[in-house]
């Protein structure tokens, strides 16, 4: 997995940098915010559904004719009381609630600061490992560390207790517990911050399935066949009874997947992971897992971005029960901006997508052949964005979330001079984009302003 992580980036690093020497060959899709611009909103006495079609099948190519754009999309449009323009605030952790929240899964357990591994432990860990793994360099490698671990390692040793009082607010803070298992969780974040993580073993290793790819990690998705120890529908409930401990409940559910938890290579417990966010009238907010692509020179930058980060609680369970809680920039409902807000309407976000897009390949289709994208799907969903006058004030405004693919040709087929045959080979790199629903603007929710200077 670690390969597919540098080929993804590698892949990214090519795109921007073919990117960011383009000229601006097709027209300017970039429209001016207005999505928090009160007094200037679009506003309905009632409340208007967007009109648009559930698959939406249609090309078209570049005035270069290098670059087709093909819309094979399925047009996602969740049922709505109201499109609506909410502020929010960031949630704040206090002390008392952290604790709360790690009494509820460990009510007997004590917070001491980093632990040292006794002898026994790297015994135990050693003697289980040998065991269990095959022979390959990888294993006499870090059996070899691990040796030199144990022998380096304390016969006893007495724990530190941890304070929050010891903690300055704002300040980063690694609180760890001794889990029943001979290891060690972890509590972290930063005090009377938005975020917090939970981990049962601070060593432990945590993998979805639809992060791995079926070709290189063939192996380990052999691991995800079959049924598990629990049901999703068991995880999910106590995945909620996690969310309203850590006060909240009003989360919407928008994502799960099966997961596979290992220590150092050794498969020790199967669940399930799932992605809640706090979306508003019945628009959920997109916990997107693609990496955010944007600059470049003559391309266009978002207009709004996120004031703190991307919003999510991400709750794995296994049989045991809790195995992580990672709180993410956690949002609190402020007051109703705007209600009935009129969308622009679908066939006009269309081509602002279209030339959106056709803008920022237009560079890197003059030098790859057969360059093409595909939208796949577009779903309307509430954006976690600031305020156009206040970068630090939060708004939640309705959005589409566009899902395309870039391909290309990497090499025709040819033979070398020695008589060596290669095939024609191809890429496809995957991404996403959000658009206002409301002027059309493009926006990125996932960075903040500061990533763009």
């Amino acid at each position: 997995m670690k390969r597919n992580f540098v080929r993804i980036c590698a892949a990214a690093l090519l795109s921007l940098l073919l990117l960011g020497c383009q000229p601006t060959p097709e027209k300017e899709a970039i429209v001016s915010p207005k999505a928090n611009d009160i007094s200037s909103l679009p506003i309905t006495e009632q409340h208007e559904e967007i009109q648009t079609p559930t698959v939406l099948e249609e090309s078209r190519v570049s005035s270069s004719g290098a670059l087709e754009i093909d819309f094979s999309a399925e047009i996602g449009v969740p049922k709505a009381s109201a499109y609506s323009v909410y502020e929010v605030t960031q949630r704040s952790f206090s002390d008392k609630e952290v604790l709360n929240i790690f009494r509820w899964i460990h009510p007997e357990a004590e917070l001491i600061l980093e632990p040292d591994y006794t002898k026994d432990q790297w015994m135990r860990l050693i003697d289980e490992y040998d065991g269990r793994m095959p022979e390959s360099a990888q294993k006499e490698e870090r059996l070899e560390q691990w040796t030199q671990a144990l022998e380096e390692a304390p016969v006893l040793y007495t724990p530190v207790p941890f304070s929050f009082s010891d903690i300055q607010s704002g300040e980063p803070y690694r609180a760890y517990f001794a889990n029943g298992d001979g290891m060690y969780g972890l509590v972290s974040g930063k005090k009377d911050g938005s975020s917090l993580c939970y981990l049962r073993d601070a060593e432990l290793s945590y993998y979805r399935q639809d992060i791995l790819l079926p070709g290189e990690d063939a192996a380990l998705l052999k691991d995800y066949e079959g049924e598990f120890p629990i049901s999703e529908e068991a995880a999910l409930e106590r995945a909620r009874q996690a969310l309203e401990a850590c006060g909240l409940g009003d989360m919407q559910l928008i994502d799960s997947e099966k997961m596979c938890i290992y220590r150092s290579e050794m498969l020790v417990s199967k669940g399930w992971d799932f992605i809640f966010t706090h979306g508003a009238d019945g628009l959920p907010a997109i916990f997107d897992f693609m990496g955010a692509t944007y600059g470049g020179k003559d391309l266009p930058l978002p207009t709004l971005c996120s004031p703190w980060g991307e919003e999510a609680a991400l709750i794995s369970v296994d049989e045991q029960g809790i195995l992580c809680i990672d709180l993410r920039n956690i949002i609190q409902y402020g007051q109703r901006l705007a209600e009935n807000v009129r969308l622009m309407p679908f066939d006009e976000i269309k081509e602002i997508v279209a030339q959106h897009l056709m803008q920022t390949y237009a560079y890197a289709a003059e030098q790859i052949p057969d360059s093409k994208i595909t939208i796949t799907k577009m779903e309307l969903c509430m954006s976690l964005v600031s305020a156009k006058d206040d970068y630090f004030a939060g708004r939640l405004i309705p959005s589409w979330l566009v899902f395309f693919e870039y391909s290309g040709k990497n090499q025709d087929a040819h033979t070398d001079e020695a008589g060596n045959v290669y095939e024609a080979t191809t890429f496809v790199n995957k991404s996403s984009r959000y658009f206002s629903a409301i002027d059309g603007s493009y926006i990125e929710p996932r960075i903040t302003r500061d990533m763009l200077e």
